[in-house]
């Protein structure tokens, strides 16, 4: 039980290097290692975490503005759609501030692909 437990903490230590790596790279301007950190952030919370945690919607969200960055708005926005749906499932318990990134991306993303009415009422909902 004590060696499955420190490999939980390896792997939530892994996860939180990977998101930083990312944030790092997204700071250089090097998108495509931001993207390639990210998705290995999302898998690492995914397995030590579960699918719907915070940690996995947080990176997710981190993941969808790599795509962004990479002029995938369409991906970016399934992401971030994601994102969402984890914060959303979570109810009162959700952070209001990530909850508010994920409404931005997804903003972002629409306003991207067009839908600039989507993203006006997606940003007026970050901000209530």
């Amino acid at each position: 039980q004590q060696q499955q437990q420190h490999s939980s903490v390896l792997l939530l230590r892994i996860a939180q290097l990977a998101r930083r790596l990312g944030d790092a790279y997204r700071c250089l301007g090097d998108a495509p290692l931001f993207k390639r950190q990210m998705e290995q952030a999302v898998g690492f919370y995914e397995q030590h975490s579960g699918k719907n945690s915070t940690d996995t919607a947080t990176a997710l969200i981190g993941l969808s503005h790599a795509f962004s960055q990479l002029g995938d708005s369409k991906q970016a926005l399934e992401i971030a759609s994601r994102a969402l749906d984890i914060f959303e499932l979570q109810g009162a318990q959700a952070d209001p501030l990530r909850k508010a990134k994920a409404l931005n991306r997804l903003a972002n993303a629409h306003g991207a692909l067009g839908d600039s009415l989507q993203s006006k009422l997606l940003l007026e909902r970050a901000l209530a």
